[in-house]
């Protein structure tokens, strides 16, 4: 500063020896509104792209529309020749001793032999290439695929318990709960299913 020069035509910030922050320009509005548009376009292009990949895949998958206006199995659930024989021998060797583990001696109701199959046939119509809008019987499913249902080898198992008590002496525990009968009154009502019922 000059000497003889006044400090009155000077800003207040300067007199106190603080800076001037500089002013932000002004965005430009057409310059923004033109940003936005790419930026919905790219997004809008992204969101197409992404339609045709989903029809693209569900193409590929193989959805055809029968007469009834369903949606058939896809191609990967439908079983090939190879595929059913290797699922049939593990279905053998695996599920079966499993589900009917310990049956000889089960006391089976309706209720127990409708959850039997259901299990068994939803195993056998994934195996078959079916699914239930097919109306397929579970009797055919089961010819087609050479197998007989699980219940035949549970009452054969049974069947085969039976006749092993049977050939029992009497001094053996089993033979003794075969031949048990029970005394006194029994509570109201319907009696329990017994095991015997089972070959009636």
């Amino acid at each position: 500063m000059s000497p003889g020069s006044s400090t009155e035509s000077y800003p207040a910030f300067a007199r106190i020896g603080l800076r001037k922050t500089p002013e932000k320009p002004q965005p430009d509005c057409d310059n923004q509104i033109e940003e936005n548009r790419r930026r919905w376009e790219r997004g809008t292009d992204r969101r197409e792209n992404k339609v045709e990949e989903r029809k693209e895949r569900e193409e590929k998958k193989g959805k055809e529309q029968n007469r009834n206006g369903r949606t058939k199995i896809p191609i990967e659930l439908s079983s090939t020749p190879e595929r059913k024989h290797t699922r049939i021998r593990l279905y053998n060797t695996l599920a079966r001793p499993m589900l009917s583990y310990g049956s000889e001696a089960w006391t089976l109701r309706k209720a127990d032999k409708c959850r039997i199959t259901a299990y068994e046939m939803r195993f056998m119509r994934r195996t078959a290439g079916y699914t239930k809008w097919d109306l397929k019987r579970n009797c055919e499913i089961l010819k087609e695929l050479k197998t007989q249902p699980v219940l035949d080898y549970i009452v054969q198992y049974q069947s085969n318990w039976k006749h092993h008590l049977e050939r029992m002496s009497n001094s053996r525990l089993p033979k003794a709960i075969y031949n048990y009968v029970p005394y006194g009154q029994r509570s109201e009502g319907r009696p329990a299913k017994r095991w015997r019922e089972n070959f009636m």
